[in-house]
């Protein structure tokens, strides 16, 4: 794996190798790069990448290089080539540090290390005292304000073992063996191991103590009985159940009984449904600022509804929000999140309008930002939940996903956008799992390691690669080595380039078998793959996007999944990415193009 980074004036660096990265559940690890850093900036129109596209221009190359690429033979070449060249041109080095390819008048080290202070003016950022000259500091980067370029704090070594350890290890880590800087290295990376391990005991120690601090129960909160609770875990929408406990808090003067009275009415009403529950939401938002005259009784539940919505809805953060379902929140996003921000909202988990959360979508702020925030999932998050979506990104590292499966029993539905261990992964009840995928090839044999045995109730597998015919064809040879097709009910593929490449490895997986059924709504696929598509399964869910009609007028037969009554129907134009059918018992009727209830039969 190449490492790059982009420094002023738009040049190219290589600034490491990492051979034979391994992920360990939690983050990719590999030995230390120990190659110098090299100016790469003159390779810049030759590497063309396995995409055989190359840097795209018009744009800035930090922005061009976004996303990693999978390189080829002649990039690895090329590379290999400016690092023999930059190695036989690296001077020696006689104080310990990383050997660095540097041009005249490029003084400063991107990264943490230890040097001997040049003079007895630094102090000590940690103690405060003076650093004596000659003596061994760590020089820690880091940004200030407006300042564009890195500066230095300094640390003597002994404070830095405690105040900050991971810098410290770092340090050492790139640290050549034979410096005189660092002695005792076993004995200072022990003590920093002992330090990181004291900060996490204390972060966890204060996380403890804050769920603590709000052990209210929601039982308590909620004021209804345990077993009534309980009940409702294992069905949350039984009308019986949700009647006693709305006449149960309504005699305890709780809003939340009205509420579940309140909805329930609005569902039933003639006007009540998607438009009723939009007016709900509308009208709640209203409420909150001045009192809004009802016109009819389905508006007079919708405005109260919304009311006491407002009145029970948790303190979120702004971007985050949550979808109600009768009497509780059922769908919770949160957004732009860290570890340090997850254990910081813990107490949110306790809240009870989130008693029966069934649906939970966690996304990140950075890459990294999910694998150190697993234990405090494992502890806060509700064991009602049945869908889980972890990340938004296939690059991310969401770590120990299998640890928070093994915390929700009820779970149904698992989305992960993002590295995990695949190979744990296991749970008795999971149906549905949902998978973003990356042109990595690690990540590709990652993913062909989920074990059916592990996962005995899936029957719908969905796969979505950004653009990549090659990556979903590597999956599909490897989900069939241990049999998965046997067991599935669903396969969903979602690729905005599909070709024949993707239909031959599906042919070649199956072994002749058929599929229940195979759905490729999300793909942009071309009409004429279609008929060998329909023989690898019983069911096909093709899209309907304008960019499949080959021309106008063509009949294809449409099926409406929502209105069976209506007949096939074919399509008899299209426009403005919106189709016009005709079916034989109401004639024309016009949809978007992409509309999910429409299936060609």
């Amino acid at each position: 794996m190449f490492l790059v980074t982009v420094r002023p004036g738009e040049e190219l660096w290589l600034v490491g190798v990492l051979v034979d990265p391994k992920f360990d559940g939690q983050e990719w690890m590999a030995a230390p790069s120990d190659l110098p850093i090299v100016d790469i900036t003159h390779l810049r129109d030759k590497l063309r990448f396995a995409t055989g596209k190359g840097i795209a221009g018009g744009v800035s190359l930090g922005a061009a290089l976004q996303t990693p690429r999978a390189i080829s033979e002649l990039d690895r070449k090329l590379l290999d080539d400016s690092i023999a060249r930059a190695g036989a041109a690296a001077p020696p080095t006689t104080d310990g540090t990383i050997v660095v390819n540097r041009r005249p008048g490029d003084e400063e080290r991107m990264f943490h290390h230890l040097e001997r202070a040049k003079s007895g003016r630094s102090a000590c950022d940690t103690c405060a005292a003076t650093i004596a000259k000659g003596d061994v500091r760590l020089a820690e980067v880091y940004m200030h304000g407006d300042i564009r370029t890195p500066i230095y704090r300094y640390h003597h070594v002994p404070c830095a073992t405690t105040a900050v350890p991971l810098v410290l290890r770092n340090a050492l880590t790139v640290l050549d063996a034979t410096s005189d800087l660092a002695p005792d290295r076993a004995r200072l990376l022990a003590e920093t191991g002992q330090a990181l391990d004291a900060q996490r005991v204390a972060r966890r120690d204060a996380f403890s103590a804050r769920i603590a601090s709000a052990q209210v129960s929601r039982e308590q909160a909620i004021g209804a009985s345990a077993e009534l609770l309980a009940q409702l875990d294992d069905h949350p929408d039984d009308p019986g159940i949700l009647e006693v406990l709305a006449d149960e808090l309504q005699a305890r003067g709780d809003p939340r009984g009205e509420l579940i009275t309140v909805q329930r009415a609005l569902a039933a009403h003639p006007r009540g449904g998607a438009g009723a529950r939009a007016a709900e939401r509308r009208l709640g938002r209203i409420a909150r600022d001045e009192r809004v005259a009802p016109v009819d009784e389905a508006s007079q539940l919708a405005q109260r509804s919304g009311e006491l919505i407002a009145q029970l809805t948790p303190q979120l953060d702004a971007g985050d929000r949550c979808t109600w379902t009768i009497g509780f929140v059922r769908r919770l996003e949160l957004v732009d999140k860290s570890a340090e921000r997850i254990d910081e909202i813990a107490t949110l988990w306790q809240h009870p309008s989130l008693r029966m959360l069934r649906e939970l979508r966690l996304a990140w702020s950075s890459a990294r930002a999910c694998a150190p925030a697993i234990p405090t999932l494992v502890e806060v998050l509700p064991r009602t939940l049945r869908r889980l979506e972890l990340g938004h990104s296939a690059d991310h590292f969401l770590g120990k996903v299998s640890e928070v499966l093994a915390a929700l029993p009820r779970l149904d539905s698992l989305a992960l956008a993002g590295h995990a261990d695949f190979g744990e992964l296991a749970h008795p009840t999971l149906r549905r799992l949902e998978l973003v995928a990356t042109a990595y090839t690690s990540y590709t044999q990652a993913i062909t390691r989920l074990d059916p045995r592990r996962l005995p109730a899936l029957r719908s597998l969905k796969l979505e690669v950004a653009d990549g015919v090659d990556v979903i064809a590597a999956l599909l040879a490897g989900l069939a080595e241990p049999a998965w097709f046997t067991q599935l009910d669903e396969l969903a593929l979602a690729t905005r380039r599909f070709d024949e490449t993707v239909v031959v490895a599906l042919e070649v997986a199956l072994h002749a078998r058929k599929l229940p059924r195979l759905d490729l709504t999300g793909s942009d696929v071309p009409l004429k793959l279609r008929p060998r598509l329909a023989k690898l399964c019983v069911e096909l869910g093709f899209p309907l996007a304008a960019s499949i009609v080959s021309a106008e007028g063509d009949q294809l037969s449409v099926e409406h999944t929502a209105k069976p009554e209506w007949g096939v129907g074919k399509i008899v134009k299209r426009h403005d990415g919106k189709l016009e059918v005709k079916f034989p018992t109401v004639g024309i009727k016009v949809f978007k193009a992409d509309a999910p209830f429409l299936k060609l039969s």
